[in-house]
């Protein structure tokens, strides 16, 4: 009878325990649930106006519940009660008398289990449900209800960059060609390929932007290089064949030159084919005379080939070469779907636009609040007021009238002021 007890009751207290625990965490979260369920109300109106995902939403208003309920579980903490504290509890609330106390300490028997009321720890729930019930029609009005987009999103892109389109379109004419290495364009076929595949949006990032643009610049440089170097080597076989009495300086020379522009072409990407670059390589400028016409004309024929390839890549309309993206687009500056900095075509009508330049207008300013020392207030057309008809005549050197009085004395002298002075009070 006593171990039943012992259980029974031992179980009851830890109930008890949990509820007046859980009672003060509940204490505190219910207004700040209320206040975050408002607050995020808002941040759902205002995120679905501006385009934010509800998955997005959703996942932040979780994060927000679970971030209220530890800081409610740590400003509940401080009142939450013990085991001793809970019994006492009970014993007070079932009026035992302190007789669970006493039975714990192993003084006097457990109280019969037939004294214990559940009831009395019972929650009110219509009032615990008033605020999540406030909370979740808040929520769920906030994203159902229809919220017209502040702008429409814009259509994802579907064409690749500008750059990305010209690097594998000139990739594409260089594989064509039989006289460019195609291993030499194993690597930027690859490094476009890995850029095709990416996500539209990855294609006008800053990062996918600038990779494309780097690719395509070094495209173009090797490009040109290759076009440039042929043109070297076929001029430089055609002057070694063409001069008969080179001297074995000249030769030397043409040598020198001519192994720059096969070094430049080994190393350059695009490539020229390897079988041509073998046969070029063993040419010896004073020894081209011995080469027979048909082999000289085929060296030239594949090198102005090669030539060509580098020359249709670069001009080719797929990838666009960036002299015709400047000069397409309308007359005027128009430019049509390419935006490009070619400069603008000028052109003149047959009548002049009437600009009014040649009209006057006075400007005035009446309000001189705002005038400085030393400025102009006013400017104004006179002339002078002359008399005319005084004649006023002196001979070179001399005085215009006779003094008169004290000015008989100080005109005709040279003084000083304090002199003239004295002189004014003496001839008063």
């Amino acid at each position: 009878m006593s171990v039943d007890a012992f259980t029974f009751w031992r179980r009851k207290i830890g109930w008890v325990r949990l509820r007046i625990n859980v009672g003060w965490v509940l204490d505190r979260l219910l207004p700040l649930l209320f206040l975050g369920a408002i607050g995020f109300t808002i941040a759902v109106l205002a995120g679905r106006r501006v385009g934010w995902s509800d998955r997005a939403l959703a996942t932040g208003g979780v994060l927000s519940a679970c971030a209220l309920v530890v800081l409610s579980l740590a400003q509940a903490r401080r009142r939450f009660i013990s085991t001793a504290q809970a019994r006492a509890q009970v014993d007070s609330t079932l009026r035992l008398h302190n007789r669970l106390a006493s039975a714990a300490e192993g003084i006097g028997p457990w109280p019969e289990t037939a004294m214990w009321k559940g009831a009395l720890w019972r929650w009110n729930a219509r009032r615990l449900s008033i605020v999540p019930a406030t909370c979740a029609a808040l929520i769920c009005g906030a994203f159902l209800v229809e919220i017209p987009l502040a702008r429409p999103p814009l259509p994802p892109p579907t064409a690749k960059p500008p750059a990305l389109a010209k690097a594998e379109a000139w990739i594409d004419k260089l594989e064509k060609s039989p006289d460019v290495d195609p291993s030499s364009l194993e690597q930027m076929k690859e490094e476009a390929e890995q850029l095709g595949r990416q996500s539209a949006e990855e294609w006008y990032s800053h990062a996918g932007l600038e990779a494309a643009d780097h690719l395509k610049n070094q495209l173009s440089s090797g490009i040109k290089a290759l076009e440039q170097n042929a043109t070297k080597v076929e001029s430089l076989l055609s002057a070694a064949t063409g001069d008969a009495t080179m001297t074995e300086g000249q030769a030397g020379e043409l040598k020198e030159e001519l192994s720059g522009a096969l070094s430049a072409l080994e190393g350059n990407v695009p490539a020229l084919d390897k079988e041509l670059m073998g046969k070029l390589g063993k040419l010896d400028p004073s020894r081209l005379r011995d080469i027979s016409p048909q082999q000289m004309k085929e060296l030239k024929q594949r090198l102005e080939h090669a030539k060509q390839a580098a020359e249709d890549a670069m001009g080719s309309k797929e990838g666009g070469s960036d002299e015709d993206e400047e000069s397409e687009g309308e007359p005027g500056g128009r430019g049509g779907l390419s935006p490009g900095p070619g400069a603008s075509k000028l052109s003149f009508e047959d009548h002049p636009a009437n600009l009014s330049t040649s009209a006057t207008k006075a400007v005035e300013n009446p309000d001189m609040s705002h005038a400085a020392l030393g400025q102009t207030v006013g400017v104004s057309a006179g002339q002078h007021d002359v008399d005319k008809t005084a004649e006023n005549r002196a001979q070179s050197g001399g005085n215009g009238s006779q003094g008169a009085g004290a000015g008989t004395v100080w005109t005709q002298q040279n003084l000083t002021p304090q002199e003239q002075r004295q002189l004014q009070q003496f001839f008063k």
